[in-house]
């Protein structure tokens, strides 16, 4: 067991550590931005490289970044996400997005229950068949042999969200129904997929 002065130092390097890489994050994305690459892309790009740096030198097993870099729910919930939806939603142009509702709906409703379905099904065929179960017969978390595993899964994946698709869309003016399409059936997917 360290003691308290040791604990300091590493909690104190482990925020040295998350600090530059958060710096290293914005640098990256503005570098990016005027470059004219599309910041995700730069930004798993360099996400992944500095994965497999810190892996490679043997630093990921040094550094305890779970000290610092903790994940709230209920903050992600109830902070985070509100702003993002109501900034969404008051962005939206409401008479295309409302001219287009009924296509909205049938992409929306129809597309992620059709995926939903299509996603479960084949996962429950496919876990029925033993495909997803170790040497031992053990199965995997998410036990595919059974249908709500298999179909709660498809629900999950079956919510695409098309952020890079919108903002490509919005910088290059695409037409406001193309945008209002994309954009409103990305919102009530996931409505429905986690209906």
């Amino acid at each position: 067991m360290l003691d308290e002065e040791a604990q300091h130092s590493l909690l104190g390097a482990d925020l040295v550590v998350a600090t530059v890489v958060l710096v290293m994050l914005i640098v990256v994305s503005i570098v990016a931005e005027r470059r004219r690459v599309p910041a995700s892309a730069a930004l798993l790009v360099f996400g992944g490289a500095l994965g497999a740096a810190l892996r490679l030198s043997g630093l990921d097993a040094e550094l305890d970044l779970t000290k610092v870099v903790l994940f709230n729910e209920e903050l992600f919930l109830y902070a985070l996400l509100p702003p993002v939806i109501f900034d969404a939603g008051f962005s939206l142009q409401k008479r295309p997005f409302l001219k287009q509702l009924g296509t909205i709906l049938l992409f929306a409703v129809g597309g992620t229950l059709a995926t939903t379905f299509a996603i479960g099904g084949i996962l429950y065929a496919v876990g029925a068949a033993g495909a997803f179960t170790e040497d031992g017969g053990a199965a995997d978390a998410l036990d595919f042999r059974t249908p709500l595993d298999a179909y709660l899964f498809g629900a999950l994946i079956s919510a695409t969200d098309p952020v890079a698709t919108l903002s490509i869309m919005g910088s290059v003016g695409a037409e406001p129904q193309v945008y209002a399409l994309v954009f409103g059936e990305s919102v009530l997917n996931d409505a429905v997929a986690i209906v």
